[in-house]
């Protein structure tokens, strides 16, 4: 019987590496699973992490708070907001209006329109397409009467779309056209004599300013306007507001209403009593009150100030906000997601540093670690998943260990009970 015991026994020990590969197997299976889910830093999660990161957007505002003109500062701020392109994580929030008002810059469509017209003229100048010149810029002209009229300064671009009629008059030897842009450039003086530096002096002088009205009669004309209250501009000069009866030169005007938003303008030929009415549409404005916001945040100082950044950003949902008030430094501001307070990270002197200093702080704060209240639920579970899996996980492999043992056993059992055994004796003679 001793040989039958021997061979038994080896056919046990056949079965050992069956239930050791199926335990590791086990082991390979949930381990990892286990230890991921977590919160292990793996390189799995690392990836993971990456690509997140690097897919994610963050909403920046540009707030101009210098003083001086809008078209003296904007050079300035458009370059500022292009070198802010590399850092492509962060998108400026808004469209033209939204960026205008921030920039404390009223804010008016017909302003872009206009824009767009001169730049057409500019165009046709440049081809040298004179009547391809003037006749777009009398649609700019009206675009930027309507501008002005709704409470936006559009002088620079007025005087630039009466340059190039000027220029192309007195190209053409057409002295009329020359002399009545010639009285409008000298309305929108660049120089204290009123010329352009443009224009040489010698040509300027060809053209010299006359009271061209002296020997026209006035009559008297009614303005109207559908709503009542709109203020009235005559040749870019604010006359009243409707209902008003005004006395007006005879000859040809450009006429234009504007309130609160909207505007709207006309060329009139006025040769006798009249009345002029107007309907003004209200356009809706989606940053109604933004204004106002950006002046307060102009004067305030301490906690005000912070109180004013807060809501400011809070209205528009920009986390980032980069302040241009001293030359040749930007303040940045960050207002992480679900936070309830804006915070100044410092100073910055240029686009490229700013942008960097408001991710990072964005980045710190969103890996902070521990509980906080203004801290959205699925970034409070990341956080807290990796400081609390060290003190789970012993648990975890104690149980996937005797998870495999048991089943290696298992295993076993089954193969000592299973009715497939051989028996085998051997006899000797």
């Amino acid at each position: 019987m001793v040989p039958q015991r021997v061979f038994q026994t080896i056919r046990r020990v056949r079965i050992l590496p069956i239930a050791l590969l199926a335990s590791a197997a086990v082991l390979s299976l949930v381990l990892p699973g286990s230890a991921n889910a977590q919160g292990d830093p793996g390189a799995g999660d690392l990836a993971d992490d990456t690509t997140s990161e690097s897919s994610r957007t963050t909403d920046a505002i540009i707030i101009d708070l210098r003083p001086g003109e809008d078209s003296v500062r904007r050079p300035s701020r458009e370059a500022f907001r292009e070198a802010l392109g590399e850092h492509g994580e962060l998108r400026l929030v808004g469209g033209l209006e939204l960026q205008s008002i921030l920039a404390g810059a009223p804010y008016s469509a017909i302003l872009e329109q206009g824009r767009v017209a001169l730049a057409s003229v500019a165009l046709a100048y440049g081809a040298l397409d004179c009547p391809g010149t003037f006749s777009r810029s009398d649609q700019a002209i009206l675009d930027l009467a309507a501008a002005s009229a709704s409470g936006v300064n559009a002088d620079v671009e007025l005087r630039q779309a009466y340059l190039y009629r000027f220029l192309c008059a007195h190209r053409a030897n057409d002295t009329d056209r020359a002399m009545a842009a010639a009285r409008m450039l000298r309305r929108f003086a660049g120089s204290s004599d009123g010329r352009p530096k443009e224009i040489s002096e010698s040509t300027w002088n060809r053209y010299p300013e006359i009271d061209a009205q002296s020997n026209q009669r006035r009559v008297a004309v009614s303005f109207e306007s559908d709503p009542e209250g709109a203020t009235i501009w005559v040749d870019f000069r604010e006359r009243g507001t409707t209902p008003e009866r005004l006395f007006l030169s005879t000859g040809e005007h450009i006429v234009a209403l504007g309130r609160d938003s909207s505007a709207v303008s006309q060329r009139v030929s006025v040769s006798g009593p009249g009345t002029i009415k107007l309907p003004l549409h209200k356009s809706a404005r989606q940053w109604k009150g933004m204004t106002t916001s950006v002046e307060a945040l102009r004067d305030a100082r301490g906690d005000r100030r912070n109180i004013a950044m807060r809501d400011l950003m809070a209205a528009v949902e920009a986390q980032v906000a980069f302040v241009m008030r001293d030359p040749g430094r930007i303040s940045v501001w960050v207002l992480p997601l679900g936070k309830s307070a804006s915070q100044h990270i410092g100073h910055a002197p240029n686009a490229s540093i700013a942008g960097s200093l408001a991710l990072q702080a964005l980045n710190d704060s969103a890996r902070a670690p521990g509980l906080d209240p203004n801290m959205p639920l699925l970034r409070e579970s990341d956080v807290e998943t990796v400081t609390t899996s060290s003190s789970r996980r012993w648990w975890i492999y104690g149980g996937v260990v005797l998870g495999a043992a048991a089943l290696g056993a298992g295993l076993i059992i089954s193969q000592d009970l299973s009715k497939d055994r051989q028996r085998i004796e051997v006899s000797l003679p």
